[in-house]
């Protein structure tokens, strides 16, 4: 991937990243989601990014970046699972809520869904920060002085 390639790919990981809250956002406030955001960390555009080693985003932004960008990641999927579970339960048909056909999302398990998504809002804060912090750091680095190419 070369240097131009690589300032588009994060570009492109913080967009969706922010489509992504826009998305969880409307479903919290009862809204239908088409396509719900993956739980899995490493199924997510932004996780598929960060975690290909033909990207080399820990060669080039060095290994202590790129934890913290690892474990922020990881929190934020970790409070996502939070919200996703309370929403997959109006999904799950059991046997009680096909009998008295009440599948449907508690006030309380929103209420629980909004406060979840406050914290969420802050860990994609600091996320995004350290994605500018990224996009900076690619940004400054010379054609010359990394070899994007190379393995």
């Amino acid at each position: 991937m070369n240097k131009q390639k690589s300032v588009e790919a994060i570009l492109k990981v913080k967009e969706h990243h922010i489509n992504q809250m826009t998305n969880i956002k409307n479903l919290v406030n009862g809204k239908e989601v088409d396509a719900p955001t993956l739980v899995a960390k490493t199924k997510c555009v932004f996780g598929k990014w960060l975690y290909n080693p033909d990207n080399r985003v820990k060669d080039i932004l060095g290994l202590i970046f790129y934890e913290k960008i690892d474990a922020l990641h990881e929190k934020w999927h970790m409070e996502y699972a939070k919200i996703y579970n309370i929403f997959q339960k109006k999904n799950k048909k059991t046997f009680l809520s096909k009998i008295t056909r009440s599948n449907k999302i508690k006030m309380m398990d929103i209420d629980r869904a909004k406060a979840y998504y406050k914290d969420l809002e802050a860990t994609t804060k600091k996320l995004l920060m350290e994605l500018d912090k990224s996009h900076r750091r690619f940004l400054a680095l010379s054609n010359c002085s990394y070899d994007f190419s190379s393995t």
